[in-house]
């Protein structure tokens, strides 16, 4: 397993990243516990405390569909931090893009891809030789949205979000 790639996607966090952990793992239950600790500490010792709960939740999805769609449960956990914000990034062996669709409520599964869209600022997926990377962004600062609630600025990137294999906002500056 490799490294995530540095495709169009790979925003200013990626690039200005002044902190990183990486792991090799196996997306088995005990070792997504064990990465929730992982994000959690690596997160608050950052700086970035606030965004634990939506980064674990991310992360725990983002391993569980390892885990239920990839030919194996081998993948590579990155976190990326800089002034900008979080980038955390899950690499697998598939090709398969993950998809979003509106959840059924009462249906046990399926809810995965819209969590990711609702919880992180930013998030999407880039084929790569070896698989894909799926990726999320939580930004820092903030902007007044027209109804006056402040929102995440969107770090400044060359590619607009949507330039890579699979990306979308949950917010715009």
């Amino acid at each position: 397993m490799r490294a995530p790639s540095t495709s169009c996607s790979a925003s200013r966090i990626a690039e200005a990243s002044t902190q990183h952990y990486r792991q090799q793992l196996t997306a088995d239950p005990e070792q997504i516990r064990r990465v929730r600790r992982i994000v959690t500490a690596f997160l608050r010792y950052w700086g970035w405390g606030q965004f634990i709960d939506p980064a674990v939740l991310c992360v725990t999805e983002m391993l569980s569909n390892v885990r239920s769609h990839a030919d194996s449960d081998d993948c590579v956990l990155l976190l990326q931090a800089s002034p900008a914000g979080v980038r955390i990034v899950v690499s697998d062996g598939s090709q398969a893009l993950p998809v979003v669709r509106e959840p059924e409520w009462l249906a046990e599964r399926g809810r995965g891809m819209f969590l990711l869209s609702s919880s992180a600022d930013a998030w999407g997926a880039d084929i790569t030789r070896e698989g894909k990377d799926v990726w999320i962004e939580f930004w820092s600062g903030a902007a007044e949205s027209r109804d006056g609630v402040a929102v995440p600025a969107r770090p400044e990137t060359d590619c607009p979000v949507g330039g890579s294999s699979l990306a979308t906002s949950r917010r715009s500056a």
